[in-house]
């Protein structure tokens, strides 16, 4: 395309055709998020007809810290009072099976769960916190509310499921009608767990009822201890659920381990890379002195004690030389000096243990000795 061309593009209409777009997305999006729900999502943050939101601004108005959890089962601790787990029939999100065993060790510990509604997560943590059976025919007691739940006020209530609990000889039955057991509790280890069967009566559409508001609160406060944690409502079963990092998965003093190893490689390398002053200049070799020479070698014949004979045979030498030019022709001593020099040479090779100051000195002797012309002339 031409750079004519390119200047005769229709900015001004190409960036309301993007307006025009953005606007649509925009308000598709605005509109799906007004559209309530096809089913009963039991999350407090639904707030259309099948969400708990009511329930979970009642126990706040009432007095109650009521908290959402958004993270998974294995996080739970001793901050958190009552977890009510409200499962819908449906699976919302994808369940994870460790979150049973995580719940039911909590529990164990000291936790109280309130367990509403008879869902997929239900049927997975049945076994590890000793759910009751459910069942859908009809009981052949008398309907029931009990005295703990009467001190609330909760005089009546309207389930519209028809699946109800099995009580065992333990349990401990709070609400009953006609056709079974739809609220019961139990401990576990030295935790509690409350098991309601029919969550329908606490959804936004019907909490508005005096005695299902009363209900939704008298459940919840029993399991409740005055001065504990709060009452935190599982949001992570219906896709809430808080991004985990490693350090919240792996074991405390590993993480504190990692961070010490960060802390010191990070100093080694500050240091590395930083110069605490200039540069040291290598030293270049240099070849000794003549002086420095003659003192190794001293000192090494001091140590190996070999100094009388080395004086000895530069004495040695000094005689062979004279008896050769004596063969051939004669030599003679012909500067006191030197005989001087050649007698304290001899007087050297008599010492039994010449110091090293006395190797030099004969070295010297014999250096000046041999070396000199003087000291030595051809006889005629």
């Amino acid at each position: 395309m031409s750079p004519h061309r390119l200047a005769t593009l229709p900015l001004v209409q190409i960036g309301v055709i993007f307006l025009a777009v953005a606007g649509i997305g925009v308000v598709n999006t605005m509109r799906e998020a007004r559209k309530p729900p096809r089913f009963d999502t039991y999350s407090t943050n639904d707030r259309f007809a099948g969400g708990y939101l009511a329930w979970y601004e009642l126990l706040a108005r009432e007095g109650l810290r009521a908290e959402r959890f958004e993270e998974r089962l294995g996080f739970l601790d001793r901050t958190t009072g009552v977890l009510v787990t409200a499962a819908p029939d449906f699976a919302a999100v994808d369940l994870v099976p460790a979150d049973a065993p995580a719940l039911a060790a909590w529990v164990r510990d000291g936790g109280h769960v309130v367990m509403v509604g008879n869902g997929p997560f239900a049927a997975i943590a049945s076994d590890d916190l000793k759910l009751p059976k459910t069942t859908e025919k009809r009981s052949t007691h008398s309907p029931l509310i009990s005295q703990a739940l009467r001190r609330f006020g909760v005089q009546s209530y309207r389930p519209r499921w028809k699946t109800r609990l099995s009580p065992r000889r333990a349990d401990d039955i709070l609400l009953r009608d006609a056709r079974g057991t739809v609220a019961l509790r139990y401990p576990l280890g030295r935790g509690e767990v409350l098991d309601v069967v029919d969550g329908s009566m606490f959804r936004n559409a019907d909490i508005d009822r005096a005695d299902h508001a009363r209900l939704a609160y008298a459940l919840v406060a029993l399991m409740a201890r005055s001065g504990a944690a709060p009452i935190r409502f599982d949001e992570a079963l219906h896709g809430y659920v808080t991004p985990e990092h490693w350090w919240q998965i792996l074991p405390s003093r590993f993480v504190v381990a990692v961070a010490f190893a960060v802390v010191v490689l990070t100093i080694a390398m500050t240091g590395a890379a930083l110069r605490l002053g200039p540069p040291r200049q290598v030293e270049q070799p240099r070849a000794p002195t003549s002086a420095e020479y003659l003192d190794a070698i001293a000192t090494l014949y001091q140590r190996a004690g070999a100094a009388h004979g080395a004086i000895a045979a530069m004495a040695a030498s000094l005689d062979r030389n004279r008896t050769a030019d004596r063969r051939s022709g004669g030599l003679r001593v012909t500067s006191p000096s030197l005989a001087a020099t050649v007698n304290a040479l001899e007087i050297l090779q008599k010492e039994d243990q010449p110091s090293g100051r006395d190797f030099v000195r004969a070295a010297k002797l014999a250096y000046a000795a041999r070396n000199d012309p003087a000291t030595y002339r051809k006889a005629l």
